[in-house]
C-alpha cells in the first residue's frame, strides 16, 4: 500500500475535554501492515489520528515493512515491533503515541498504554521533529540521527541486544536535539535509559555522544541518562556514553520551532 504525496488520511480523533479525563487508545483507523506500507515521497502527507502498525493489532496480519517520509503525524500512533525493518524520515510528529490527561483544565500526556514501538533490524529514524510525543525502544543496530525531540513524554529505551563476540554496534545515535521547554507541563526529564538485566560481566557501551541537550551543564545532562552507572535498585545494564555533548544543535537537525521559549 502506498499513500502518495499531498494526501490527508484522517480517522476518529479524540475531542479535547475540559474537565478531568484520561484519553483512550483509538480502536479504529488502524492500518495493519502485512506487506509494505509506504507513506509519502517528497510532498506532504498527513496522518491524523491514524495508527500504522505491523504488530497484528487488529486482524491476522502484521509483520510488514513500514516506511514514512515527509509526513505530518498528529494524534497518531505508530506501533512497530522488530518483525520487519522500519524507517521514518524528515517528518513532523505532534502527540505521537500518547494519550492526553486533563486535570484541573491542564493537559499533559502519557505514553500510550498499547506499548512503545520497538525498533530493530537497522531501522532508521532520521531528520524528524517530535513534539509532546512518546519515545521508542531501539537496539544498537538502529540509526537515530538528526532528530529534534521537544518535551519528550517518556525516555528513549536502549534494548540490551548488543552484537555477540565483542562486535561494535552498527547503528548511530548522534546529532539529535533533546529539548525540554520551561512552560511544558510534562513531568519527564529523562532522555534515554537502558533496559534489561544487569550483569557485570557483559556490560556494553553505546556511543551516544555528539547530541545536543538544550543545555550545556554536564550535571543536568548526566541526570537525563539512566544506565549502569546509576547504582539504584534495580540496577540497569550497560553504559550510555553521552560525552562529548554538542554545544549547539547540529545544522542538519530541524530548527527549533519553539526557540523563543527557554530550555530547562
Amino acid at each position: 500500500m502506498t499513500i502518495p504525496d499531498n494526501t490527508i488520511v484522517e480517522t476518529y480523533r479524540a475531542v479535547p475535554c475540559t474537565t478531568d479525563c484520561v484519553g483512550t487508545i483509538p480502536g479504529k483507523g488502524i492500518i495493519n501492515v502485512a506487506g509494505k506500507l509506504n507513506v509519502g515521497s517528497q510532498g506532504p502527507v498527513q496522518l491524523l489520528g491514524v495508527t500504522a502498525a505491523n504488530t497484528s493489532l487488529a486482524q491476522d496480519a502484521g509483520g510488514g515493512t513500514v516506511s514514512i517520509t515527509h509526513t505530518v503525524l498528529q494524534d497518531a500512533f505508530v506501533q512497530i515491533n522488530d518483525a520487519a525493518p522500519f524507517s521514518m524520515t524528515f517528518s513532523q510528529a505532534t502527540h505521537l503515541n500518547v494519550t492526553p490527561i486533563v486535570r484541573n483544565g491542564v493537559t499533559t500526556y502519557q505514553a500510550g498504554t498499547n506499548g512503545y514501538p520497538r525498533l530493530s533490524k537497522s531501522a532508521t529514524v532520521k531528520g524528524n521533529t517530535f513534539v509532546d510525543s512518546a519515545a521508542f525502544a531501539f537496539d544498537p543496530s538502529v540509526f537515530v540521527q538528526n532528530n529534534l525531540f521537544i518535551n519528550m513524554v517518556d525516555a528513549l529505551v536502549l534494548i540490551d541486544a548488543f552484537p555477540a563476540n565483542g562486535q561494535a554496534p552498527t547503528g548511530v545515535a548522534q546529532r539529535n536535539s533533546f529539548l525540554f521547554k520551561k512552560d511544558s507541563q510534562n513531568v519527564n526529564r529523562i532522555v534515554i535509559e537502558s533496559h534489561g538485566t544487569y550483569d557485570a560481566s557483559t556490560v556494553h557501551s553505546l556511543d551516544f555522544s555528539n547530541n545536543f541537550w538544550g543545555v550545556t551543564d554536564n550535571t543536568t545532562i548526566q541526570s537525563r541518562v539512566l544506565d549502569s552507572t546509576n547504582t539504584t535498585n534495580p540496577r540497569l545494564p550497560n553504559v550510555i556514553l553521552y560525552a562529548p555533548p554538542l554545544q549547539s544543535a547540529d545544522p542538519a537537525t530541524p530548527a527549533d520551532p519553539q526557540s523563543a521559549t527557554p530550555n530547562v
